[in-house]
């Protein structure tokens, strides 16, 4: 019962018409007189934002919001894997070598062939590792890079989006790997690595701000509009994660470790 109230309402908000009419007020100025409540909500910090309160102009200005320089660091260890986002980390570990590679979020399965469907990409990460960070509307939007490398592509997949939080989550369409998503994927010297930004219903709009072919660790790629969800992928299974498992939730701040590399692996590129 839950589950079909639960697909009647997202129907009515997925509507095209309902997601245009709502991106265009959260990005108006008729959105402005709801900042000052937003940020009492989201306890906005005066401290890292760039720009002042009184001078965002829209809602989506304060979503989107960039840091003062310093208010996160990039500077973990060669062999570490930074949190590219502020967020909480939902999940973290390594694929099984045996079947059809999969990872959990929330007690539900997620198919690494459906999440990222070409199948090279399949066969490069199969029996690597993976995290899954969870961003909440409160939290600051912007993407880094976990690792530093070569930008080799970016593609988007999906369409229409489901909310990814619990319900999204418990409710939806498996969210993770249906949703619209844009992927990113890096050569780097642990091997391969992709990171794919999740859409939030109404948020199809990933934003990409960085194009250079090469990454340093901590440059800006893009931001999402609201709340989502970014998944790291990784060539190598060498990375030992902060935590390992599914169901975890454990607050991050992008340039946090979140991994580090054990090992000798020797990659060809």
């Amino acid at each position: 019962m839950k589950n079909k109230v639960y697909r009647a309402g997202l129907t009515l908000i997925q509507s095209p018409l309902f997601s245009a009419n709502l991106q265009r007020f959260a990005r108006s100025r008729w959105s402005r007189p709801l900042i000052r409540p937003f940020a009492a909500l989201i306890r906005f910090n005066p401290n890292e934002s760039k720009k002042k309160l009184s001078g965002f102009i829209s809602l989506h200005d304060v979503f989107t919001r960039e840091l003062k320089d310093g208010a996160r660091s990039f500077q973990g260890k060669a062999n570490e894997v930074l949190s590219p986002v502020d967020g909480t980390l939902t999940a973290a570990g390594h694929f099984d070598d045996k079947g059809e590679p999969e990872f959990k979020v929330k007690g539900h399965s997620y198919s690494l062939k459906k999440l990222v469907r070409l199948p090279e990409v399949i066969e490069r990460y199969r029996n690597g590792s993976y995290a899954v960070l969870y961003l909440a509307p409160h939290n600051y939007h912007r993407i880094h890079t976990p690792v530093s490398g070569t930008r080799i592509r970016s593609y988007a997949l999906g369409e229409a989006s489901d909310p990814v939080n619990d319900w999204g989550l418990a409710y939806g369409n498996s969210p993770l790997q249906e949703n619209y998503r844009l992927i990113t994927e890096l050569d780097t010297d642990h091997g391969g690595c992709a990171v794919i930004k999740v859409g939030a219903v109404n948020v199809n709009s990933i934003q990409l701000t960085g194009f250079d072919s090469e990454v340093t660790r901590g440059d800006e790629l893009g931001y999402f509009s609201f709340g989502s969800t970014v998944i790291l992928l990784f060539e190598s299974d060498q990375w030992q994660w902060i935590a390992d498992g599914e169901g975890m939730n454990i607050r991050i701040q992008a340039g946090d470790k979140l991994a580090e590399e054990m090992g000798d692996t020797e990659w060809n590129y």
